[in-house]
This record gives structure tokens, sequence and C-alpha cells, in this order.
């Protein structure tokens, strides 16, 4: 028996599509042959994209946003809100829920996304900050809880990503602390963080501070 109603799916998600039999109505986007398709243009941090025939810039930073904005404008669409005034009111948008969101402190650009982690978040989010055009990239970067029997594998890839990437990297929690080294920074909890950065002020950088909610980041002295 088919579910009722309506369901909005990005068409390059093959994990949920495979699922979208079951439901009376699907509405795509994410292509060409979609109800909506969009690209990004630029990110400088702050998240450029054209939807359609509409050009904007965001409040917002990374690239992994572009499907959650799709997904935003396609609902609108469906429900009789025209395209130019959709991605008027994402323009206008700025988060204020730690994520994907743009703190300027002083000499720091600091992308606060701390909301919470998982394996997949914190890949997009490191993944961005390789990519912004920035003389001087640091990670601040909290452990990412309940990840069971993977945890150690997946804090390895962290570190090692940051690691191969030139990233400077600060990592609180004793998950990470598995893998300390002099390559990087590592604390047990975000107190012995802000020791170290009361003494040592990170400045003149692009700073992502990422991590589950129960390793507190929201304390951190830079913020």
């Amino acid at each position: 028996k088919k579910q009722k109603g309506t369901i909005f799916a990005n068409i390059n998600d093959a994990i949920l599509t495979k699922h979208l039999q079951d439901y009376e109505q699907a509405i795509y986007y994410g292509n060409a042959q979609c109800a909506c398709n969009g690209k990004v243009i630029n990110m400088t941090p702050f998240l450029q994209m054209q939807v359609g025939d509409q050009q904007f810039e965001t409040h917002l930073t990374g690239e992994y946003n572009l499907y959650n904005i799709l997904c935003a404008v396609t609902v609108g669409l469906h429900f009789g809100i025209e395209l130019k005034d959709a991605c008027n009111a994402i323009a206008h948008y700025e988060p204020q829920n730690h994520r994907s969101q743009i703190i300027v402190q002083k000499s720091n650009t600091i992308i606060a996304d701390y909301y919470n982690a998982n394996p997949t978040s914190m890949n997009a989010a490191l993944l961005n900050l390789s990519h912004l055009n920035h003389p001087k990239k640091v990670a601040i970067l909290g452990d990412m809880l309940e990840l069971g029997n993977v945890s150690q594998e997946e804090h390895r890839k962290v570190v090692d990503f940051c690691q191969k990437n030139g990233i400077e990297s600060y990592f609180v929690g004793r998950n990470f602390g598995q893998f300390s080294s002099s390559l990087h920074h590592f604390y047990d909890n975000t107190d012995e963080l802000n020791q170290y950065l009361k003494n040592h002020p990170i400045t003149d950088a692009m700073i992502l501070v990422k991590g589950s909610r129960g390793i507190h980041l929201e304390k951190t002295e830079i913020l």
C-alpha cells in the first residue's frame, strides 16, 4: 500500500530514492530534469548560488548546503512561492544555531558548526575548509560521540585528513587523543584547550569549530 502524502527528495541520493516507490507522490530536486536544480558559484566563505535563473549570496558556508537550499526552494515552489522570492528569503537567512554559521571575531573568521558531529558531517565540513581560499586554515575538532565499534577508525580518518591537507588542528576529546602526535594539538577537554589558547592565541585564521554537543565547544576561548 502506497504511503499518502508528498515527499521531497534529492534525486542524487541513491539510498533515499530506492525507497520512494512506497509514496504516492515524490517531488525531486538536484538535476535539470527535476522541479529545482542549482549549483555553487563561489565560496568566499559565504556560499554563492545559482538556482534556476536566480543568482544570490547566502549567509551560509559549505558546499554541502547546496541540497539543503534546493530542498527549501522546491518545497516553496510546491506551495506557490515564486522562485525569486524563495531565493531572496534564503539570501537573507542568517543562521544563529551553530550550523554553518560565520562569526568574525577580531582577526579570525570562524565557521561555527558545532551543533553536532558525525563522520559524514565532519568530512563535509573539513572538505569545505580545504576548498576555501585562505592562507591560514585551522580546525578545532571535538570527539564524535556514540559511534560504537567504528569510533577508532572514524577518528583516525579525521586526523589523517587534516594531516594530508595541511590543516593546523586542535583535537578535543579522548577519542581523538588516541592518535596524539607532535603534528597536531590534542586536549582531553575544552578547558585544557582554553588554557593553551590563552597563552597561544590564534590570529588571522579561517577556523572551523566542529564537534559533538557533549564536548562543549561553545566554551572555546576564541568564540
